[in-house]
């Protein structure tokens, strides 16, 4: 029997169709769908972003700078910042280890997600934290820790996210 991460694993290679006609509706974050590729701009590595070093913490953390656009995301505001600035920058970020994002993360929509972004959010592995049908749930939860490749197509709908935060962080 598979332990646990490696039954997530599989698990989240899993793309039978979640909309088809009786399709089991309780665990749709095995049966969601890989979204389109993410439609990322890399920034210039001679971008101040990428290249500014990153504030320290009073916990003993870093702060990396992150790009305007995010407004106040803060953990996936630097995460995708880091992402942007090319290889092996989210390796720098205190959220990822070995390319997997551990920090989990809680969003909060500006309004229920359509069907692409629901399909999305089940892909990478979030679920609702509302008492609500996913359609009408504005509250979501990635406590898994998944690969940066897998959360990083998050970002094409990061106007739709008010507010973050970690799960993970203490």
């Amino acid at each position: 029997m598979p332990n646990v991460q490696e039954r997530s694993h599989q698990q989240m290679n899993e793309t039978p169709n979640p909309y088809e006609e009786n399709a089991p509706t309780e665990d749709l974050t095995i049966r969601a769908q890989k979204p389109t590729s993410p439609n990322l701009s890399s920034l210039a590595a001679t971008d101040p972003l990428c290249s500014t070093e990153p504030e320290y913490t009073p916990i003993g953390s870093y702060n990396y700078p992150r790009d305007h656009r995010y407004g106040d995301l803060a953990f996936l505001g630097e995460f995708f910042t880091a992402y942007r600035c090319g290889a092996g920058q989210t390796e720098k970020l205190f959220t990822v280890q070995d390319g997997t994002y551990i920090f989990g993360s809680v969003i909060k929509l500006t309004t229920p997600p359509d069907d692409d972004f629901l399909n999305a959010l089940h892909w990478i592995g979030y679920t609702c934290n509302e008492v609500k049908a996913a359609e009408e749930c504005q509250r979501w939860e990635l406590t898994e820790h998944v690969p940066v490749d897998r959360l990083i197509y998050l970002e094409s709908w990061h106007p739709y996210i008010a507010v973050d935060d970690c799960v993970h962080c203490g």
